[in-house]
């Protein structure tokens, strides 16, 4: 399948689902506001998250617990 969003093929098929709804739905606010804002800052954040997804590092990282009582 190609796609103008080709970091798609980093998310599940249910994120997909969910991106497709989003910017389904952001579209119709884009129109209706006059605005792409919100629109192209969606598309940002789910670009971003692929990239992190393609981190393996980075996503032990942000997945791993966090000790709140550490003291530096």
């Amino acid at each position: 399948m190609q796609t103008g969003y080709p970091w798609l093929a980093a998310f599940s098929g249910d994120e997909v689902g969910e991106f497709v709804r989003e910017l389904v739905a952001d579209t119709f606010d884009a129109a209706q506001r006059g605005t792409l804002e919100y629109l192209e800052g969606n598309l940002r954040a789910w670009d971003s998250t692929a990239g992190v997804y393609g981190q393996p590092e980075a996503m032990r990282a942000l997945l791993s617990p966090i000790d709140l009582q550490a003291r530096p």
